[in-house]
């Protein structure tokens, strides 16, 4: 229910209780009245509240639907220029994907990414197309973080608003976690952080600044997601990775997961 939503019931509620009050002191015609008013009041409401509650899911599963077309645009990008992407996407730079000349544009990345660099370096037409092949692919690269930025921005607005359910939420809170651990990423980010709202920035600011990549993966996935459970207030999000692990040693003792309770029905034979 929407904040909207719950101030018309809100209101609707004290206005019964005010004819009801009114209903009790009544007598005769008046009170025959009064109540033909009260049923057809609740019935408009009930109407009303369960139309209402229709609408929200519509939305929601219309919301669901646009994120994962979006979503299916963008694996379909990463798909296109998968060579380009991957030298970008592991946790620290790996030597053997780079030429020399590549690996000393990366450690001199201001001039890099200016130019200067290749002006200054580039001393045959051999240098140079490695130089231009980088850059080549360190711009599909940024444009790749920049769609998925686009989406992280507008999943993070809609479970702010309570649009987007806590379990969906949390399949992106993980995909938020391993864009964190893509070194490109992180180069990029101080560049780009500047298009996105406020919302978004809390969420990788600080784990952009102190990812140390030798750190224990679990416990830097950990407070990644104790990070963003805090800023949504979220107890689904907080206790993702504990249900995974409770999952997985479930799996590993080869037990099957808790049915409902509807449909414990009894085994065949039985």
């Amino acid at each position: 229910m929407t904040d909207d939503t719950g101030g018309l019931a809100a209101g609707l509620l004290q206005f019964l209780q005010t004819l009801w009050d009114g209903l009790t002191h009544a007598s005769g015609d008046a009170w025959l009245q009064s109540l033909f008013a009260l049923i057809g009041i609740l019935v408009a409401g009930s109407t009303f509240l369960v139309q209402q509650h229709i609408a929200n899911e519509l939305q929601r599963k219309e919301v669901y639907q646009r994120l994962e077309l979006a979503s299916n645009d963008l694996f379909g990008f990463e798909a296109d220029h998968a060579e380009a992407l991957e030298r970008f996407r592991d946790i620290d730079p790996v030597a053997w994907k780079f030429t020399p000349l590549e690996l000393k544009a990366l450690d001199n990345w201001e001039q890099f990414v200016e130019g200067a660099f290749a002006v200054n370096a580039a001393a045959d037409e051999t240098a140079k197309s490695t130089l231009r092949q980088l850059e080549a692919d360190w711009r599909k690269t940024r444009k790749y973080f920049e769609k998925a930025l686009n989406l992280f921005e507008m999943a993070a607005r809609l479970r702010k608003a309570r649009i987007l359910d806590p379990e969906v939420f949390g399949s992106w809170t993980i995909w938020f976690y391993e864009t964190v651990c893509e070194w490109g990423f992180r180069r990029h980010w101080d560049t780009i952080k500047q298009n996105y709202t406020r919302e978004l920035r809390n969420i990788f600011d600080y784990h952009v600044a102190t990812f140390d990549p030798h750190a224990d993966e679990e416990h830097r996935k950990r407070a990644f997601f104790e990070h963003v459970a805090k800023l949504y207030r979220c107890h689904v999000i907080a206790d993702w990775l504990a249900d995974i692990a409770a999952q997985d040693k479930r799996v590993a003792a080869r037990k099957l997961p808790d049915y409902p309770t509807w449909l414990r029905l009894p085994r065949f034979g039985r």
